[in-house]
């Protein structure tokens, strides 16, 4: 075996360890079980052998831990794929060990048996290995035993039966060969169990063998052997003699205690029952049934075993007449009934599997039975239908209709019985629950479908189903009931259509219930019934409507008649509407010659025009003449166009029968039939309108004038639909009968001051003549009476409109009227009436001669109406009718004012627009939407519901002459066809009529200014609708003004006032996330344009040059939802700012841009982004000419770029459209850019970028800022008292803006090169800022007068920290816009750029930065030391030290361009630190002997030579520097000398050695590790070179020799090695020749001691022996460093790395961790192909 194969066995038993250790983790055992599986999946070969393994290992493992182990192995063979690789020695070893696992479970341990069991089975449903495992198991089974293998042996033989019957049947002869003598045996109740279910297994595998061969046997084996092979096998003769042995054995198991024994013995008993022979089975029968059917007691909860035992019995005895079974049938039925009472449907109990399955073990016990003894069962079951208990009746009825559906042939001779047996379930008196009610409907349904219900008793049927086509008034369950009546009336129908007697049973039966009020929801139903009767051709003949009609409780014609023209109410609502109308109709036509012969003529009318109007009106769109689909029309006009229809149809039927009492029958009918709707709003309404109709036909005044009163009383006038309903009937009545009407109005309106009373009045309540507050009945009635004036004045006659209107009507209304604290009901009326009164009046309808002088007075009503109302949540219909109102009544002469217009705009705006909830249960009616009697001289347009919106494609978008855009009447847009066409969807529908008919009154520029003023705040509201009805709005009204202007002269110009507004706010919109708004921003657009195009003195169609709409929606736009992708919303943007800017007038320049600017914070972003490319586009083709603007444009652009930074693109935009400016007017966008505050907010820094990226701009504004900031420089900062006799030094703010903007246009300014050619300037400024701002602050406040924003914010003072920091900032972005990292990681390594910030470091941290330059970008240094020599004779200090740092960081190396020696560049670097060691400031000095001890590093040795002896020179006046307080020239003139001694000679350093002395001690502490080394090396050269004979330095060697010895382990190697060489070199000066010996030993050479610490003792015992009167001095020397705080660390780090394998076999052993182990075990899971 493979190493690998070898580690992942390895892993493998690793992870069944690390599965059993945490056998109580569900988490890991999971993750273990799922690894497992893949590796089986992969490696079943090494997954079985580690188990196998494992297991063997582990003998005393607890059941549960054995289980999972098993269950692996169980997973890996029951994959089909895997187990073909398996070797079968392997599989052997598996199989014992399976059956070995077996043995050793015990009874408690049911995983661990139960997955044993499992690998068998899996195993034996493969061909492969099905022999294998029978032949292990039967080895321990051997023939003869006595005692039974273990429990789960024989199970595992019943499961194999039951999967694979084929595998074990050939071996059956065998095993029962073997069983039957054991079977006797056996004693213990598991183990009878247990054989019990296998012996059930094998009978069950013989049978099916019998009727199915096995499939894969086919394809290895030939057919004649199969043939053989299976008749032998498979027939249960071959089995007889076993099975009776085995029966004789089981039979005695029914008495065991055991409950489950018994049930499954009883099981066995009938399945065996079908294997022995029939003359055995005869003897028994009894025996059989009489210790069967007690089991169901004794083992209640093994019901289902003992049916299926049951029942494998009734087949074996009923398969024929020779079984005795008649004497025990009724037990047998008695104890099988229980079971079968369950109702599967009952959601009120939980049932169990076990229970369901042994409910339909019943049925078939009961189909089995009836197949032999039919007759007897119908009785039995019309028996338990008597009985009291629902579940009793439920299982007797439904076991009968199974009976029906399933033993037909055996029920054929029993119909008579059965419907005999019914009658007493199907009578009246017999109340059932709903349950049972609906099984007895099934059950009639099967007999309906068995044809049962032709024989005698087929009444009682009838009669059962059209009563329960009604559920009583107290049901509570609704589903049930409806499932109920649909039920009854199928079977109604199916009985009509089919039974062949149904005259007898139908007619005129159903007459009876066509009229009764509690039969109304199932009119239609009883109306498709009678329709479907007398329709048939075999009933033409025997029907008439004589016999039966003497019965008082059948309808009579004229109520019928009246009954089914109220059922066509409301048809297009619904489907169940609209089928009842269609029946309705139907039996109008069928029984027209019952109601009148002269109705013949008329009813056809049903067929020729209402029928397919029905269709029309009832389907979901509507196909156009040209094919295609029209958008769906809308319900409410839908509504109003079927009543109209259906009304004139009744018109017509009564006027075609000349008898006036037939017509007046047919009222009083109607009459009669009002009270039937109480609780049905919309056929009471269409009711009352037909009963207006019918009284229109009549001449009789006191009949009419009855039916009048009667119809008012009847009305529920708090029911909105009811009062229209009897308003229109009302008005109806008035067509003819208009002062009658009159009269009979002002009676009833007398009402509410009327007494109480318990006459004919008495359901109305008292009240008193000035009462404040009228009850609510009197409040309705009002309503009712103010809609009815309404409808009578449509009814008017147009010749006598005006007359009754002016001196009678609008005489009573008006005290009505003036009341705005009317109720919200009231006024809805009021408002409806006030619309119908200007419809009626319209001059389309009576002419212009007559004007209605009231018109101002209801406008002012209808305003103070709409006051009170909430903008955002509709309450009710006021706003809608208000719309409606208003819109019929500016259509009156003379059109409005212009203060009226914006008045009622802003009133109607205000309350619809913003509209977004309504109140719960808000329904719109149809006379909210449409209005047939009033809205032919309104014209409409679509709705604006947000939520409905369609689209038609592009090719239908309609154009006028140029490729004007039409307004359609749909528009692609409807309101939606069900309950969402909500009086919201109407009331915008609405106030857009009210905008147009505005318009259209007064089509002036004056009324559109007004009215888009107006529209404008909710162009960029959040809401959708918002937005979407103002767009649509402002086509609309500009649509209208282009067809209606009259302020238009041909050949006379003049602006188009809202042009630049509409341009600025509607061109964004253009790519709105609503697609609607999107076109209709278009539509306005192009319309904007083309009054603009008219205004010029044009014509409406001549400008041939605008822009198509259909082309440029194909072009750009999308008609789908959503938003367009960012590519198209851009071409559509440039594509309209073309236009824009080809036809905007310069003179509406400001009003577009201040427009646009407002655009730039909409909430949509892409909407902003849209208004920040036109202005881009804007300030490309016009920037030249705002130079008057140019400051506060540059402003307000600057400003905005906060408000869209959260926006990406509009950002973006925004800052092209600067860059765009600033090519025009460069100077003025930086000086508004130069007053923003620092430090710099992010869209400022995005504004530079952007500015410094456009190269023809770059170069300029870099040049403008570098000549600001140097004039700055020149008075860098100002000192301020700041009391207490302290001053303070603020930089001025100039310079640090400079700096910062410089910082900012550097980072990414393009062309490089023009950075480049200013880079030395650049530097030579930024060194200056940095010396010019060292020691100065940054000022907290503004200085006083000053004006603008805050500049130096405390961020700025925080990020920065100091002035300094701007600078340093700049230099960052500089190196890194030059890609010079060395150069910054140079500054890093030194901390220079912190250093920049520290007075006293900055000039350190310059040099850093100039060296790094030097040795880095060597090509910047000539021109840097030019351009800074230019500044050295300044009167500025800090220009004069700029100049001086720069040559004294140039001193050890100059270069030229090309990186070559610049002898003459060091030159004047020397001459300059010469010439400044005379400078006034102390730091230059200091500054220049820096510079010049750097001399010792000169790369020119001519040069050093040259300059040496002047160098030394200066370094030594620095000692005697006096203004020198601090000693800090004295410590440069010690490192100069260290660098500069090696080149003097001795008799110049004998001169100066005193003085240095004195200077380098304080040298030796110091924190810089160069300083000190210096230091060292400076007192070791002179001590070498001049010390021999010098007692003062002798003492000053003792008393710094401490300090060498201890500076031999400093933390730097410099100093070790400086000090080292020092003490070597100085060890003769101690005139100890053990000293010198040791320090010779050990530092020879300046090299370190070998053991350091072995060197500091012995040198310490040598210098106390040496010189006992200085140890005192040495000690004390020594305790000054105990305090040192300067400590060395020395870090290690190893890294081992080991196996793979066994670093996840320890990652499993993790016991800390869970996450940790399951982690491990996923990554093992993955190792199946490791290599």
């Amino acid at each position: 075996m493979s190493n690998t194969v070898s580690n992942l066995l390895d892993l493998i038993v690793n992870l069944l360890e690390t599965a059993t250790q945490n056998s109580q983790n569900e988490a890991i055992r999971n993750e273990v079980q799922d690894s497992l599986r893949t590796l089986g999946q992969h490696k079943p070969d090494i997954l079985l052998s580690a188990c196998h393994q494992y297991l063997l290992q582990n003998p005393k493992l607890s059941g549960i831990k054995r289980s999972f182990i098993l269950n692996s192995i169980s997973f890996c063979v029951d994959n089909s794929k895997t187990i073909k690789l398996v070797d079968e020695q392997l599989i052997n070893l598996i199989i014992n060990l399976a059956i070995q696992e077996m043995n050793q479970a015990k009874e408690n341990d049911v995983e661990w048996a139960e997955s044993s069991k499992d690998i068998l089975v899996s195993l034996a449903k493969t061909q492969r290995f099905q022999n294998n495992v029978i032949d292990a198991i039967l080895d321990k089974f051997p023939p003869g035993r006595t005692t039974s293998p273990h429990r789960y042996i024989v199970l595992a033989m019943a499961t194999i039966a039951e999967h694979n019957p084929f595998g074990l049947v050939p071996f059956l002869t065998d095993i029962l060969s073997r069983t039957v003598p054991l079977l006797q045996h056996i004693r213990t109740d598991a183990l009878k169990s247990a054989w019990a279910r296998a012996i059930c297994a094998f009978c069950e595998a013989v049978r099916e063998c019998e009727t199915e061969r096995p499939i894969e046997a086919c394809e290895e084996t030939s057919t004649a052997t199969i043939i053989e092979n299976s008749q032998e096998v498979s027939n249960r003769k071959t089995y007889a003699d076993q099975t009776e042995a085995v029966y004789d054995v089981i039979f005695g198991w029914i008495y065991s205690k055991d409950p489950k024994t018994r049930a499954e013995a009883s099981e066995c008993i009938g399945q065996l029952c079908l294997m022995i022979r029939q003359t055995r089975l005869i003897e028994d029968v009894k025996k059989i049934v009489t210790n069967l059917l007690p089991l169901y007691k004794k083992s209640p909860n093994e019901s289902h075993m003992i049916t299926q035992g049951i029942c494998r019995f009734l087949e074996a005895a009923c398969s024929d007449d020779t079984c005795p079974l008649e004497p025990y049938l009724e037990d047998i039925l008695n104890a099988l009934f229980p079971n079968a009472c369950l109702d599967p449907d009952d959601t009120t109990v939980t049932l169990s599997v076990q229970a369901i399955k042994n409910h339909s073990e019943a049925f078939r016990c009961f189909h089995v039975a009836a197949s032999r003894f039919a007759d007897r069962i119908v009785y039995y079951l019309l028996h338990k239908m008597q009985n009291v208990a629902d579940n009793q009746k439920l299982g007797a009825i439904n076991l009968l209709r199974h009976l029906l559906n399933s033993s037909g042939q055996h029920m054929e001779d029993k119909r008579s019985l059965l419907m005999m047996g019914l009658k007493k379930l199907l009578a009246a008196e017999n109340t059932t629950s709903i349950r049972v009610k609906r099984a007895t409907v099934q059950l009639c349904v099967a007999l309906a479908d068995h044809a049962y219900v032709d024989a005698e008793g087929g009444d009682c049927v009838i009669a059962f189903l059209v009563r329960n086509l009604v559920a009583p008034t107290d049901q509570i369950d609704i589903a049930g009931t409806n499932q109920l009546r649909t039920q009854c009336a199928q079977a109604l129908h199916t009985i009509a259509s089919t039974c062949v007697c149904a005259n007898k049973l139908l007619w005129p039966y159903l007459l009876e219930f066509i009229c009764l009020e509690k039969y109304t929801p199932v009119v239609g139903d009883l109306c498709k019934c009678i329709r479907t009767l007398l329709n048939r051709q075999d009933f033409q003949d025997v029907i008439d409507f004589k016999e039966g009609f003497d019965n008082e409780r059948v309808a009579g014609r004229h109520a019928v008649f009246a009954r089914l023209f109220t059922c066509l109410a409301n048809a297009p609502t619904n489907g169940l509407l609209t089928r009842r109308a269609r029946e309705a109709g139907g039996l109008i036509k069928t029984l027209s010659t019952w109601f009148h012969p002269s109705l013949v003529q008329m009813a056809e009318k049903w067929v020729e025009k209402l029928e397919p109007l029905l269709d029309e009106v009832s389907s979901t769109s509507v196909t156009s003449p040209s094919g295609e689909t029209a958008p769906s029309e809308l319900r409410g006009r839908k509504i109003a166009r079927w009543h109209e229809a259906c009304l004139e149809w009744l018109g017509l039927c009564i006027s075609s029968v000349p008898e006036g009492e037939w017509r007046q029958e047919i009222a009083a009918a109607m009459g009669k039939q009002l009270d039937m709707y109480k609780e049905m709003a919309d056929e009471k309404a269409f009711l009352l309108r037909c009963l207006g109709v019918a009284l229109s036909k009549i001449a009789a005044k006191q009949f009419v004038t009855d039916h009048f009163m009667l119809m008012f009383k009847s009305t529920t006038h708090s029911n909105p639909i009811e009062r229209q309903g009897c308003a229109r009937g009302i008005g109806a009545i008035a067509t003819c009968h208009i002062d009658l009407v009159l009269v009979e109005l002002e009676n009833v309106s007398k009402w509410e001051h009327a007494k109480k009373s318990t006459g004919l009045f008495g359901f109305i309540k008292d009240t008193m003549p000035m009462r404040q507050y009228p009850d609510i009945e009197m409040v309705m009635l009002r309503s009712t009476l103010m809609l009815c004036y309404g409808y009578v004045v449509m009814a008017c006659g147009i010749d006598t409109v005006t007359q009754r209107l002016q001196n009678t009507i609008m005489v009573f209304l008006r005290n009505y009227f003036a009341n705005s604290k009317q109720e919200t009901v009231v006024r809805e009326s009021m408002l409806e009436t006030m619309r119908l009164i200007a419809s009626a009046i319209h001059p389309a309808r009576i002419g212009n001669d007559w004007k209605f002088e009231a018109r101002n007075e209801l406008l002012a009503y209808v305003k103070d109406y709409l006051t009170g109302e909430t903008p955002e949540m509709l309450t009710s219909s006021l706003r809608l009718l208000a719309a409606k109102a208003t819109a019929a009544l500016v259509q009156l002469e003379p059109p409005l004012s212009v203060i009226d217009i914006d008045d009622l705009g802003q009133i109607l705006t205000k309350h619809v627009l913003p509209m977004h909830r309504e109140k719960s249960g808000l329904k719109t009616l149809a006379y909210d939407i449409f209005d047939y009697a009033s809205s032919s001289v309104l014209s409409t347009i679509g709705t604006v519901s947000g939520s409905s919106l369609g689209y038609l494609p592009t090719s239908n978008i309609a154009e006028g002459p140029n490729g004007t855009p039409i307004h359609q009447r749909f528009r692609g847009v409807k309101i939606d066809d069900d309950e969402s066409a909500t009086i919201m969807d109407a009331t915008v529908h609405q106030y857009g009529l009210a905008l147009e008919q505005i318009v259209r009154m007064s089509p002036t520029t004056q009324t559109i200014l007004v009215l888009l003023k107006i529209l404008q705040p909710y162009y960029g509201k959040s809401a959708d609708h918002e937005r979407l009805r103002a767009v649509d709005s402002t086509v609309l009204i500009l649509r209208v003004y282009y067809e209606c202007a009259n302020d238009i002269s041909l050949g006379h110009a003049a602006d188009f006032e809202p042009l630049s507004s509409l341009l600025g706010r509607l061109a964004p919109r253009l790519v709105d996330s609503l697609a609607h708004v999107r076109l209709q921003a278009l539509a306005a657009i192009h319309w904007a344009l083309r009054l603009a195009y008219m205004h010029k003195g044009h014509g409406r169609d001549m400008d041939q040059s605008l822009f198509s709409y259909a082309e440029f929606v194909e072009k750009y736009l999308t008609f789908g939802e959503g938003k367009l992708d960012g590519q198209t919303a851009k071409l559509a943007i440039k594509g309209i700012a073309q236009i824009i800017e080809h036809r905007l007038p310069q003179s509406q320049m400001q009003i577009y841009l201040t427009a646009i600017f407002d655009m730039l914070t909409d909430r949509q972003s892409q909407v902003s982004s849209a208004a920040a490319q036109l202005l881009t586009y804007s300030m490309h083709s016009r920037g030249s000419t705002l130079i008057n603007e140019a400051e506060i444009l540059v402003t307000t652009l600057v400003g905005k770029l906060a408000e869209v930074q959260n926006c990406v693109q509009t950002y973006t935009d925004v800052l092209a459209a600067l860059v765009a400016f600033a090519a025009h007017q460069q100077q003025a966008v930086c000086d508004v850019m130069l007053k923003q505050p620092l430090p710099y907010s992010e869209n400022i820094s995005d504004a530079w970028e952007c500015l410094s990226r456009d190269k023809l701009l770059f170069g300029g504004i870099l040049d403008y800022l570098i000549e600001l900031l140097g004039t700055s420089l020149d008075e860098p900062f100002e000192i301020v008292d700041s009391g207490g006799g302290t001053s303070a030094k603020l930089v001025n703010v100039e310079p640090c803006v400079y700096v910062a903007a410089i910082a900012e246009i550097i980072k990414n300014g393009e062309p490089e090169s023009a950075l480049m050619e200013r880079l030395a300037i650049i530097l030579t400024l930024l060194i200056q800022f940095i010396c010019s701002v060292s020691d100065t602050q940054f000022p907290v406040m503004q200085k006083e007068g000053a004006k603008g924003v805050l500049i130096i914010t405390p961020e700025i003072r925080r990020s920065a920290e100091k002035p300094a920091g701007i600078a340093v900032s700049t230099l960052k972005n500089l190196m890194n816009r030059t890609r010079s990292m060395t150069i910054i990681e140079d500054m890093n390594q030194a901390r220079a750029w912190s250093d920049c910030l520290d007075r006293e470091m900055f000039i350190q941290a310059i040099f850093v930065l100039v060296r790094s330059i030097t040795e880095q970008r060597s090509g910047w240094i000539p021109a840097l030391a030019r351009v800074v020599e230019e500044y050295a004779t300044s009167e500025s200090e800090p220009r004069r030290l700029a100049a001086v740092i720069v040559a004294a960081s140039l001193i050890k190396r100059t270069t030229t361009e090309n990186g070559e020696m610049n002898e003459q560049l060091l030159i004047k670097c020397i001459r300059r630190l010469e010439d400044s060691l005379t400078d006034p400031s102390l730091r230059i000095r200091k500054l220049c002997v820096k510079g010049l001890g750097d001399l010792s590093e000169s790369s020119s040795p001519d040069v050093i030579q040259r300059f040496v002896h002047m160098a030394v020179e200066a370094a030594m006046s620095g000692l005697d520097d006096h203004g020198d307080r601090k000693d800090t020239v004295a410590i440069e003139s010690i490192v100069a000398l260290n660098k500069l001694v090696e080149l003097t000679n001795d008799e110049q350093l004998r001169s100066i050695l005193p003085v240095v002395l004195l200077k380098v001690r304080p040298c030796f502490e110091k924190d810089s590790s160069t300083l000190r080394a210096a230091a060292f090396n400076l007192f070791g050269e002179i001590g070498a070179r001049v010390g021999e004979n010098s007692e003062d330095f002798r003492s000053h060697l003792h008393t710094n020799i401490v300090t060498l010895l201890l500076h031999l382990n400093d933390d730097f190697e410099e100093v070790r090695g400086k000090c080292a060489l020092a003490v070597w070199r100085l060890a003769g000066f101690l005139n100890s020749s053990n000293a010198g010996i040791l320090i010779e030993r050990e530092l020879k050479d300046g090299k370190q001691p070998a053991c350091y610490s072995q060197f500091l003792k012995e040198i310490s015992m040598v210098m106390s022996d040496s010189f006992p009167d200085r140890v005192n001095q040495y000690a004390l020397a020594t305790s000054n460093y105990f305090k040192s705080s300067r400590l060395s660390a020395q870090l290690r780090a190893t890294i081992s790395k080991d196996l793979i394998f066994t670093g996840l076999v320890g990652l499993l052993k993790d016991g800390e961790d869970q996450n940790v182990i399951i982690s491990a075990t996923k990554a093992i899971s993955n190792l199946h192909d490791f290599n």
